[in-house]
């Protein structure tokens, strides 16, 4: 395709994976000759929605762990959009004419040949859209999730990218059309040299597994405690907080003497910390998981976040990319038994940037 098309992407806050995951995209598409925009789609749409889906959301993971009560609502709430039904209802309230009168203003302003969601109730709103006439171009969703939720199946949408054929068999019993895809990650390209990185960290070159243990951007979950089974197992830890900077420091106080522990903040260049491990233990899944196969790093999903993270950690394990260690006892024995298997990627899928050009194409 020769002549660039104008593409805006649409993301959310809602934790770090729909930003990056935008961004990742938009980077692809700038190569590919195309001219994008990137905005925050659900800062656009009404207060309450975004501090229900972030504000809200975070302060429940962030303060009491993943065994908080707000996440066990959350994961309540899953459940009750696990059909189409209930994530159409949802789709529906949030929206409503009178929660989008700004993003529908920058559509009118913007005037793109393309639409790509990265977050399910901005998608949702697109799709309403689409629906109505009101937006003539096509609507893509990027789903980086492995466990492709009804909730994040909305109809109008156009295409929903997915990360694996087992995602694009779960969009398509929801409802909506799938294409399974190499989605671009920051660790789509990137070339790291392991024995640098863990020079760089100050991680042992030889004889020494190394374990590195994410909460995501927000630092979600009871990372001290999967801190403390890595330990016990003979490993080195690092742990990513993430922005969370007073998990950071509660970690530093209750671990900062252990000498196999690394503690580490918000960085920029996590390609080359993931590239590091023998392993990457997590709760959610989403593009963290995506930058690790793209590594080829092993992937245990532990003490998954209630709802998406539990979902996520079931799909993934089906698909063959991570093991699920269901309780601490079972992670001890994946650690024990010496370094995970590599995930295994799915052959032949075409790019993300291939499958829109395709698109446009057939929106003519």
């Amino acid at each position: 395709m020769t002549q660039g098309h104008h593409i805006l992407i649409l993301t959310a806050g809602a934790g770090g994976g729909h930003k990056a995951a935008g961004e990742a995209l938009s980077g692809e598409l700038a190569s590919a000759g195309h001219h994008v925009l990137v905005e925050d789609g659900l800062n656009l749409m009404s207060g309450w929605i975004e501090r229900l889906a972030v504000s809200s959301y975070r302060k429940g993971l962030t303060s009491r762990g993943s065994t908080g009560w707000l996440p066990t609502s959350w994961g309540m709430a899953f459940k009750v959009t696990s059909n189409r039904y209930g994530s159409r209802m949802i789709h529906r309230l949030t929206s409503s004419p009178a929660f989008t009168k700004e993003l529908r203003a920058l559509l009118r302003s913007s005037a793109p040949d393309l639409v790509v969601s990265t977050y399910p109730l901005v998608s949702a709103a697109v799709g309403r859209l689409r629906r109505s006439g009101e937006l003539s171009c096509p609507v893509a969703a990027l789903i980086t999730d492995y466990g492709a939720h009804p909730l994040w199946v909305a109809s109008g949408v156009d295409l929903n990218l997915v990360p694996s054929l087992i995602s694009a068999g779960l969009v398509e019993r929801a409802g909506g059309k799938a294409l399974a895809v190499r989605i671009p990650t920051r660790a789509s390209h990137a070339r790291v040299d392991r024995r640098k990185a863990r020079k760089d960290l100050g991680v042992p070159q030889e004889g020494a597994s190394v374990a590195l243990i994410s909460g995501g951007a927000w630092g979600a979950g009871n990372l001290g405690e999967t801190t403390r089974t890595v330990l016990g197992c003979g490993w080195h830890a690092i742990v990513a907080t993430g922005g969370n900077e007073s998990l950071m420091r509660r970690l530093r106080d209750l671990l900062g003497g252990e000498e196999r522990v690394l503690i580490l903040g918000w960085r920029k260049d996590m390609a080359r910390v993931m590239a590091a491990a023998d392993c990457l233990i997590q709760n959610a899944g989403g593009m963290t998981a995506l930058e690790a196969i793209d590594l080829g790093v092993p992937l245990v999903s532990f003490d998954p976040i209630a709802g998406h993270g539990e979902y996520n950690a079931r799909i993934m394990e089906e698909a063959g990319v991570a093991l699920w260690a269901r309780d601490a006892r079972a992670l001890e024995e994946i650690l024990t038994a010496g370094r995970p298997p590599a995930p295994r990627r799915e052959e032949g899928l075409p790019s993300a940037v291939e499958a829109l050009e395709n698109l446009l194409v057939r929106s003519r």
